[in-house]
């Protein structure tokens, strides 16, 4: 298997602004159809709210396991990889949630 580094995006993600860059980021990267948020129907909601305005599927993406996240590490990086893989390999099937979008996220 190939492992390919993305690099990260200079955001504050839990800003509007942050929401913007991050949306920006992933399209410079090629077409963006999905997204996979942990939590949106709780603290990923307004990320959430924010995706689906710009027309993004966000996949609801179920919380690493605690065995799994041991034995490779926490982190910010290794979570949104293992987000990308879950959406991208069919595992992450649920919508998200905060389907209500309001004018300010």
């Amino acid at each position: 298997m190939t492992t390919v580094s993305m690099p990260e995006p200079d955001v504050d993600p839990t800003t509007v602004a942050g929401y913007q860059q991050l949306v920006a980021w992933a399209r410079s990267l090629g077409q963006v159809r999905r997204a996979g948020v942990e939590g949106t129907g709780s603290y990923g909601a307004a990320l959430t709210r924010h995706l689906q305005a710009e027309r993004l599927t966000v996949v609801e993406v179920n919380r690493p396991n605690r065995a799994e996240r041991r034995r490779r590490g926490k982190s910010d990086v290794i979570d949104a990889e293992n987000a990308a893989r879950a959406v991208l390999a069919g595992q992450a099937t649920a919508l998200g949630r905060a389907l209500t979008v309001r004018s300010k996220c």
